[in-house]
């Protein structure tokens, strides 16, 4: 009896999640989760059908029948599987028939140029390219990406890095020695011997070949394909069909594989180059001082003429700033290439600033008047860069440092049109008194209570007292004028209502809003509680 209760619940549910949509749905329903149950009914079915026989037979045949039942369950586990792999043998035999195996390596071979089909990444010297220059087998190697990003590399010996490191070098026109490029194709004539079935699903080819010379269209000395092929699984295991945005059915469990493995350094290895290993530092270690390759290529970009920076050369820039924190002490050679990257306007990076300034006051006192220079020309263009900068004057520099650019920093203030916001939230950052100042930023904005925030908030604490009325007479003007959205602007009037308390200001204050109706309960008792207590103002900000 319970054996078809369970038989009939595993029908029903494995009928239920074959239906359209309905396994994608479950699955979101129960966060992910339910995409594994999805998997029990359907794979639990032929088991339950194993003993199907041993349940129906006369017991006479019950036994006889439960060992049938279990073969065949046996046979619908590994038998698809092993004729899939039989094709998948009989597949890279096929695929291998195309291959060139070199038989004399050419003599002589100092540089090479590596074609990628894929477009560069953030490695721009990859495994090949560092294996050929730390083996000391290449004067130089050439990479080309897909998205015609070509980069050149040479070894570097110096006393910044240890045994040979990669470096940049400027781009020629030099042929190489030895050219290997990389392609996909369509793998038509395999597909025809080899169709699309439940038991393996063949894709492209992907194809390696070696020439002499730097001319990728002579005839290769060296070919390795390799082709790309979902292979049903051993055990077999049925899961839901699955297009990226529906569910509907099941299909057959496949991994993904390759007939082998193709990529430039196995290629490379196969004809006698760069067999003594790959150098394991990691281009990305968090923790490293930045990479010669990165150094000389942020070098290279930096004295070329080209009007903008790739993205590969913003990222390698933007990686080498992040990188200089991890200095103990950071060298005077790379503190000026950190100063050449931020006064170049091709940069369009973030960069990490906040570690070099903090702990480099000489370097940071010594690019201040660069810094003003550019918000004097206007050339400071808002991008990523300019935020970095700003980021770094508001969180990193001491007022004292600032101070002798006060008048310059005050004529860009009231010369600015509209005011901008970032720049006058310096206002009491300086050691001089900023009153005067504040009150003409306050006249410029028509009163902006943001910007009035903000300034405020940011100003050093001997200041509060001499900023605090015009901030609070203009809070005053906005709020019975009728000047604020209470709700869109309501947390703002909150923030500064809370302000003025803390500083002294409630019995000016209490009267404008209450009689604009704003504030609950809450709001008023603590307003209440934190009036004349100064050490709540900054919580207030």
């Amino acid at each position: 009896m319970w054996y078809w209760i369970l038989l009939g619940i595993m029908v029903v549910l494995a009928a239920v999640f074959a239906l359209e949509g309905a396994a994608l749905i479950f699955a979101a329903l129960t966060f992910g989760v339910g995409f594994l149950l999805v998997f029990i009914p359907v794979n639990l079915l032929p088991l339950q059908l194993a003993f199907l026989p041993w349940v129906i037979l006369p017991k006479g045949l019950k036994s006889a029948g439960l060992v049938l039942g279990l073969a065949l369950y046996a046979a619908y586990l590994f038998v698809p599987s092993y004729l899939a792999q039989q094709r998948v043998e009989a597949l890279a035999v096929k695929v291998a028939e195309a291959d060139i195996q070199l038989k004399t390596p050419p003599q002589g071979v100092r540089s090479f140029a590596l074609h990628y089909n894929s477009a560069a990444t953030q490695d721009l010297c990859p495994e090949a390219c560092k294996a050929l220059i730390i083996s000391g087998e290449a004067d130089w190697v050439r990479v080309t990406y897909k998205n015609d990003a070509v980069h050149s590399f040479a070894p570097e010996t110096s006393d910044t890095c240890e045994g040979i490191c990669i470096k940049v070098i400027q781009n020629t026109d030099l042929p190489a020695d030895l050219t290997l490029t990389q392609s996909k194709i369509s793998s038509s004539e395999v597909k025809a011997y080899f169709p699309n079935d439940p038991l393996l699903k063949v894709f492209e080819t992907t194809r390696i070949e070696a020439h002499a010379g730097s001319d990728p269209a002579r005839a290769p000395i060296y070919r390795k394909n390799s082709i790309r092929y979902h292979v049903m699984t051993s055990p077999t295991l049925l899961e839901p069909l699955l297009d990226g945005v529906n569910s509907n059915g099941y299909d057959v469990m496949r991994s993904r594989s390759r007939s082998s493995d193709v990529t430039h350094l196995t290629a490379l290895r196969a004809i006698g180059w760069a067999k003594s290993g790959v150098p394991e530092e990691e281009p990305f270690s968090m923790t490293s001082t930045p990479l010669a390759v990165d150094r000389s290529m942020v070098r290279l970009a930096l004295d070329s003429n080209a009007a903008t920076f790739s993205k590969a050369e913003n990222d390698v820039i933007a990686r080498f700033v992040f990188h200089v924190r991890m200095y103990e002490n950071i060298p005077a050679s790379v503190l000026d290439l950190v100063e050449r990257i931020i006064k170049d306007t091709r940069v369009r990076t973030h960069l990490d600033l906040h570690h070099v300034l903090r702990h480099e006051k000489e370097f940071r006192i010594r690019i201040l008047p660069w810094v003003f220079d550019r918000f004097e020309q206007g050339r400071m263009e808002k991008n990523v860069l300019y935020y970095s900068v700003f980021n770094a004057l508001r969180f990193v520099y001491e007022p004292d440092e600032l101070t002798p650019y006060f008048e310059r920093y005050a004529r860009l203030l009231r010369t600015d049109d509209p005011v901008n916001s970032e720049f006058a939230a310096l206002v009491g950052y300086f050691s001089e008194d900023p009153t005067a100042l504040y009150r003409a930023v306050l006249k410029a904005s028509k009163d902006d209570l943001k910007i009035a925030k903000s300034a405020l908030c940011n100003a050093e604490p001997r200041w509060h007292d001499a900023m605090m009325p015009d901030l609070m007479a203009a809070f005053i003007r906005q709020m019975e004028g009728d000047k604020l959205d209470l709700r869109k602007q309501g947390h703002m009037v909150e923030k500064i209502a809370y302000m003025g308390s803390a500083m002294g200001y409630l019995a000016e204050i209490e009267p404008v809003l209450r009689a604009k109706g704003f504030g609950d309960d809450v709001f008023w008792r603590r307003i209440g509680r934190i009036e004349g207590q100064r050490g709540a103002f900054k919580r207030s900000c």
